[in-house]
């Protein structure tokens, strides 16, 4: 049996690996962890930068961007500039009508 901790490392692990899950309560859980974990950091960030620990906010906002980019630590950061991993209002007509993002093959080249 998985314990809560184990649990959620998974759920972000697979989330910032692109994981597809088919069970809806995973999906539903892997959201809930991801949002709630954003919220944490961005207080955690607050509350280093205002006691002065420059070491401790440096972390936290590199781990506020590996979630919220969806970009694991060892990823290239283009990775976030792919067709794949574009989302947003109207993806697929940007898709269409914008071809200047990386290719997949170009972005594993770099890599």
């Amino acid at each position: 049996m998985i314990d809560t901790p184990q649990k959620v490392m998974l759920l972000m692990q697979g989330y910032l690996r692109d994981v597809t899950y088919e069970n809806f309560s995973l999906i539903n859980d892997t959201q809930y962890v991801i949002q709630n974990s954003i919220r944490l950091l961005r207080c955690l960030l607050d509350l280093c930068s205002k006691k002065n620990q420059a070491e401790n906010v440096r972390t936290i906002l590199s781990w506020c961007k590996f979630i919220e980019n969806r970009i694991y630590r060892d990823d290239s950061p283009l990775k976030q500039f792919t067709k794949f991993s574009y989302s947003g209002y109207n993806a697929m007509r940007q898709r269409k009508q914008f071809d200047g993002f990386l290719s997949m093959n170009i972005y594993q080249r770099f890599e």
